[in-house]
């Protein structure tokens, strides 16, 4: 269209410098008061008046050309800079690492015990104490086969102090102290109590069937509490696919393949929660969950009490901007 403009302004400009040609070369004159006047002069002027004025039009289309040039470069510009940024921020996301969220914090505080065969009977009577006072308790089996290691991890679970006992699996206790012990296990392990577990634990304390701990025999009196199976449907409640996921049914939230939400990892219904997993994508936090540390049973404590308390969506959120705003306040400290 442009093109088209200019065509016709030097067509234009081309007629004016041929009409003004003609007008010089036959040099037109007017009788006026009986004489002559010769008007060439005044042709001249017209003509040049109207040059001028076709190469101010063009100058004008030829501005607005250029500015038009420059807005349309800086718009892509603009775009492809708004793209470039988008991208980088999806990369940042994509570079996000579970061991940059701040390190793991339990609900409440707690105390850790070792039990070996150094360890006095006097020092287990006073756990058995604890344990007659306590009416839930989480426990996990750590087992180091490159060092030959076994470990039971259980958590007496308290409102203000939790007690966290690591016991070694070992068939090198005095008898005095196995019988301490396996006098404590039953404790634990009666039908009053909550036992909470992540995962199924069954096939692992069955391990323990060739030493002389209680543990196995004492399993048939409780019922197991797995926080894995509960966390998955209460997680899975308050945190639901986004808008415009593509996992979304009328009448079930359930993970899918279609699922586009970063919040919820698993894609497939059958997959289960790693407890680090748990703890990272609700409460933004590193659990370093490492052979024979306590954060194993404090997580899954954790994780346990947000769901037999149901906590909202808003609650979680909550709890981590205090927990941030608690976690900078110690660093400035």
């Amino acid at each position: 269209m442009e093109n088209r403009h200019y065509s016709y302004l030097l067509w234009i400009i081309s007629f004016a410098f041929h009409i003004y040609h003609i007008l010089d070369s036959n040099k037109l004159t007017i009788y006026i008061n009986h004489g002559f006047i010769l008007i060439t002069y005044l042709i001249n002027i017209i003509a040049w008046l109207v040059i001028f004025i076709l190469l101010v039009i063009l100058l004008y289309i030829i501005i607005n050309h250029c500015q038009l040039s420059n807005d349309t470069s800086s718009l892509e510009t603009s775009k492809y800079q708004q793209l470039h940024n988008s991208m980088t921020n999806i990369g940042v996301k994509r570079c996000k690492r579970i061991t940059d969220l701040p390190n793991f914090t339990p609900l409440t505080s707690y105390r850790c015990f070792h039990i070996d065969q150094t360890t006095s009977p006097l020092t287990v009577d006073e756990f058995i104490f604890e344990a007659k006072e306590t009416t839930r308790f989480t426990i996990a089996s750590c087992n180091n086969i490159l060092a030959n290691e076994r470990f039971i991890q259980i958590e007496f679970v308290q409102e203000l102090q939790s007690l966290v006992l690591s016991i070694e699996i070992s068939n090198d206790y005095s008898p005095v102290l196995l019988d301490r012990i396996n006098v404590l296990c039953a404790i634990i392990f009666d039908s009053s109590n909550i036992i909470q577990t992540w995962g199924n634990i069954n096939n692992d304390l069955f391990e323990y069937i060739q030493y002389d701990f209680s543990f196995y025999d004492n399993l048939y009196k409780v019922h197991l509490l797995d926080i894995q199976q509960d966390f998955k449907q209460w997680y899975n409640h308050t945190f639901s696919h986004n808008q415009n996921c593509s996992q979304i049914l009328d009448y079930n939230d359930i993970d899918g393949p279609l699922c586009s939400c970063s919040h919820r990892p698993y894609k497939c219904p059958d997959n289960q929660w790693s407890l680090m997993n748990a703890i990272a994508y609700t409460f933004a936090e590193y659990p370093n969950i490492v052979y024979n540390d306590a954060n194993e049973c404090l997580a899954a404590t954790k994780l346990a009490r947000v769901i037999y308390e149901q906590w909202t969506r808003e609650q979680v959120k909550n709890y981590i901007k205090d927990q941030y705003i608690d976690h900078h306040v110690k660093i400035n400290l």
